[in-house]
C-alpha cells in the first residue's frame, strides 16, 4: 500500500512538472530593434544549454517592411510536447496562426500584420500614449505605433523565452530553431531543420545492429 501511495506522488509530481515545462516553452516574438543586429530573412538561433533561446533581426532593403513572419522548432525539440508563441503586436492587430503541435515534425507559429488599422487598434495607441499617425508612421523608436501595418526597416524582431526556473530547460540544449520573414521586397524561406523522424529512425536501426547480429549467429551455430 506504502508503495503505490509512493509511486501515486511520483506521478502527480511528474505531471506537474510537465505542465510546468509546456508553460515555459513559450516563446516571445515581439517587435523592437537595435543598431547591429543582423538583417532579417532565413536564420537558424540556438538553444542555449539552459534551455534559453535569445534571437534578433532588423528589417533592411533586402526584406522591405515585414509583413509575416515564422518561428520554427523540431516538435520532439520541446519539452512538454509542442509550441506555444506570443507578441506584443497581436495588440496592434496582428494575427497568429500555426501547426502548434506536429508529432514527429516540425512546429511553426506564424505573425501577419493588418492590411487596414482598425478603431480599437487606434484607440489602444492612443490610451498607452503612442497614438498612430498615418502621415507619419515612424519616427525611430521602434515601438508598436511603427509595427501596425509591418515592422519597418531599421526595427525588428526580438525573439527570447523566458525561463521561469532555470533547471527547467524549455527545448533541447543546442536545438536548432528557425526564424523566416516576408516582407515587401519578397519572402524567405525558413531554414532547413533536421528531419527528427528519420534521425529516429536512423538511431532506431542503429541500436538493433548488435540484436541482429546475436540472433543471426545463433541460426547458424
Amino acid at each position: 500500500m506504502k508503495f503505490v501511495r509512493i509511486l501515486s506522488i511520483a506521478a502527480v509530481a511528474i505531471l506537474a512538472a510537465s505542465i510546468v515545462r509546456a508553460d515555459d516553452t513559450r516563446v516571445h516574438q515581439n517587435g523592437g530593434g537595435s543598431p547591429g543586429d543582423p538583417s532579417c530573412g532565413s536564420l537558424i538561433y540556438l538553444v542555449a544549454s539552459d534551455g534559453s533561446l535569445t534571437g534578433a533581426c532588423n528589417a533592411t532593403a533586402a526584406t522591405g517592411t515585414i509583413e509575416s513572419f515564422t518561428f520554427e522548432v523540431a516538435d520532439s525539440n520541446t519539452i512538454g510536447g509542442g509550441l506555444t508563441c506570443d507578441s506584443n503586436l497581436t495588440n496592434v492587430g496582428w494575427k497568429e496562426t500555426g501547426t502548434f503541435h506536429n508529432p514527429g515534425g516540425i512546429d511553426t507559429c506564424t505573425f501577419t500584420a493588418p492590411t487596414s488599422v482598425s478603431g480599437a487598434v487606434k484607440d489602444f495607441l492612443r490610451d498607452i500614449h503612442d497614438p498612430y499617425d498615418p502621415h507619419h508612421s515612424n519616427d525611430g523608436d521602434c515601438d508598436l505605433d511603427e509595427f501596425v501595418l509591418g515592422i519597418p526597416i531599421n526595427c525588428g524582431i526580438h525573439t527570447n523565452n523566458l525561463l521561469s526556473d532555470p533547471g527547467i530547460s524549455p527545448f533541447k540544449p543546442g536545438a536548432e530553431t528557425g526564424l523566416a520573414v516576408t516582407g515587401t521586397n519578397g519572402a524567405f524561406p525558413l531554414p532547413s531543420l533536421p528531419e527528427p523522424s528519420a534521425f529516429s529512425l536512423l538511431l532506431v536501426g542503429l541500436a538493433m545492429i548488435p540484436f541482429a547480429r546475436r540472433k543471426f549467429a545463433k541460426l547458424h551455430s
